[in-house]
């Protein structure tokens, strides 16, 4: 059982902790759902003024990759290869990097309110033995 203390853990990281039981058919960009998120997260960033994607891209925001002359792009199954387009692609990198960025940055500030516990949690974490897998 994790020890309390007298720090809040923002809202916002409690709900990254949150299991989400939904499993739908869906492309997936950085492992996360294209149009069951990515969209309507674009959707509503556009909608605020804070991205500029184009309605082109938000609608249909899979194409068909292309080879250098322009044909379609064909993997070695035979099924045509599908990217994001760029303008969308871009974005999801932007939010990602951001993301990472914002990991760090609540770690850090954790290790600096609480540099006592934080280290025991490293050293624990550490020190542990490892889990033997059955094969």
């Amino acid at each position: 059982m994790p020890k309390k203390t007298d720090t809040t853990t923002p809202g916002y990281i409690s709900a990254l902790l949150q299991p989400r039981p939904e499993r739908t058919a869906d492309r997936r960009s950085w492992s996360i759902l294209v149009f069951g998120v990515w969209v309507p997260f674009f959707t509503a960033t556009n909608t605020e003024g804070q991205t500029h994607i184009s309605h082109e891209a938000l609608g249909a925001p899979v194409r068909l990759a292309r080879e250098k002359d322009g044909s379609a792009k064909i993997a070695d199954n035979g099924r045509p290869v599908l990217r994001l387009v760029k303008e969308f692609s871009d974005q999801v990198r932007m939010v990602r990097e951001n993301f990472q960025a914002g990991l760090l940055s609540y770690a850090e500030n954790v290790q600096r309110a609480m540099p006592d516990a934080y280290k025991a949690q490293a050293e624990a974490a550490r020190d542990a033995e490892p889990v033997a897998v059955p094969a």
